[in-house]
């Protein structure tokens, strides 16, 4: 057996650490963020629903996320994949009932996780990247043998860096100025995945979409819409926000349908 190919300096960038706020002994809500994402970005979604349900929240901490672009090409899907399993079944250990949320890849992986485990409690799913709006994403896998990472270009990215802590920079340099063909052939995976599974999911569902995602197209909501078997379904589409919906102009709006889906029945 070979050790893992990893950095002893690799450390966790500050803003990324996993996220706990204690609630109900009943419940608990599994919220997973998206693809190079860190659990900062679901924060506030997740204080939110806390403060809101009185629910407990964990946002774990995808592995090679939210360190380095090193540790981040040692991952793949079977990694984040099993960290959201090993998250949801020890949640389960302590908590009657587990919901889940997930942002863009986070809603594939609790997507899959409801399908895995037979989830009868709720699940959220926002801007769920069932697919995406990147010509390359379907060619990664002939991509990734010949290059590993790309850098992109700061002027495309325009990326506003005033008013930024030194960790957000290191965070953005590394997340944000790469684009990796090896880890999106890996997104891909799930993707495709995802999509056969949807069958399997029958537990009531909440579906957010924004008109203004020009990562994840509105295909992809009304595709989980259709194909899942939830008898109690609910799909509601935002006019003004970008992919991380639940951190964007419409947050207070995202965060307040979330909680009353968690408080009620469709």
């Amino acid at each position: 057996m070979k050790d893992l190919n990893l950095n002893p300096d690799t450390q966790v960038n500050p803003i990324a650490r996993e996220r706990f706020y204690s609630g109900s002994k009943e419940d608990a809500v599994l919220v997973i963020h998206g693809f190079t994402g860190i659990p900062a970005e679901m924060e506030y979604l997740g204080k939110e629903i806390n403060k809101k349900t009185g629910y407990t929240v964990y946002i774990p901490r995808l592995p090679g996320h939210g360190t380095n672009r090193q540790d981040f090409l040692t991952s793949g899907a079977r990694d984040w994949l099993r960290k959201i399993y090993d998250s949801y079944l020890n949640l389960k250990a302590d908590y009657k009932n587990v919901h889940l949320a997930g942002l863009s890849m986070g809603g594939l992986l609790a997507l899959l996780t409801a399908a895995r485990f037979n989830h009868s409690a709720k699940l959220i799913l926002i801007a769920a990247a069932l697919y995406a709006n990147h010509p390359l994403l379907p060619y990664s896998h002939i991509i990734k043998f010949f290059k590993k990472e790309i850098k992109n270009d700061p002027e495309v990215l325009q990326l506003d860096e005033e008013g930024l802590t030194p960790e957000d920079k290191l965070y953005r340099e590394h997340y944000w100025g790469y684009t990796f063909p090896v880890q999106g052939a890996e997104l891909h995976k799930l993707m495709r995945l995802t999509r056969k599974k949807l069958p399997q999911i029958s537990c009531n569902t909440l579906i957010i979409a924004s008109k203004k995602d020009d990562t994840v197209p509105l295909k992809a909501a009304y595709t989980i819409k259709n194909n899942i078997k939830s008898k109690q379904k609910k799909l509601v589409i935002l006019e003004n926000s970008p992919h991380v919906i639940n951190d964007g102009p419409e947050k207070d709006k995202c965060a307040r349908i979330v909680t009353d889906f968690l408080l009620k029945t469709i």
